[in-house]
């Protein structure tokens, strides 16, 4: 069976975000062992500098790559590609014919993923 991790950097802290996803991941366990993993957000000031900014990028993107190990990365982000669910059920059946036992999505914090996720990553998905 597939495993498959959401991986996400940030919490959700309204309680009907947390109730959806909670749906959304009983619905899910009937067809593939499904887990999701929250990281901490870097802290940064309110206006924060483009090295500040790639600093907590890199952290980030080191605990996400930490967790995410072997899996096949699939990176959420603005520049990926758009699918339709057929398609994207069909990319991930293609990553399971062809061995792939775990796949992680990926979602980064309000400054997105740094580069070497992205790099990572065998598909970005918008």
């Amino acid at each position: 069976m597939l495993t498959v991790h959401l991986i996400c950097v940030g919490k959700l802290k309204e309680a009907y975000w947390r109730d959806a996803c909670a749906e959304y991941e009983k619905r899910l366990r009937a067809f593939c062992g499904f887990s999701i993993v929250e990281l901490p957000e870097c802290r940064l000031p309110d206006d924060p500098s483009d090295a500040q900014i790639r600093a907590a990028l890199k952290t980030e993107g080191d605990a996400i790559l930490s967790v995410a190990g072997n899996s096949a990365l699939l990176a959420l982000c603005i520049e990926g590609k758009t699918l339709s669910s057929g398609q994207l059920s069909d990319k991930i059946d293609m990553l399971a014919v062809n061995g792939t036992s775990t796949v992680s999505f990926v979602i980064g914090s309000s400054f997105g993923l740094c580069e070497t996720v992205k790099q990572r990553a065998g598909f970005r998905l918008s």
